[in-house]
């Protein structure tokens, strides 16, 4: 089973997905496990304090 979500809020898909990707300004930056990106994120945009955490 497959499951999309788009949203801004990092932490809820922290919690509900096994792999993640990561987009800005509309190209794949960074695709993983969940847990890897979490743990040692490889891009600033990911890497910036997020209002959502």
């Amino acid at each position: 089973m497959a499951i999309l979500i788009i949203t801004h809020n990092l932490n809820l898909v922290r919690h509900m997905t096994d792999r993640m990707a990561i987009m800005y300004l509309g190209r794949f930056v960074e695709v993983s496990s969940t847990e890897r990106i979490f743990d040692l994120p490889h891009h600033p945009y990911t890497e910036a304090p997020s209002p959502f955490f």
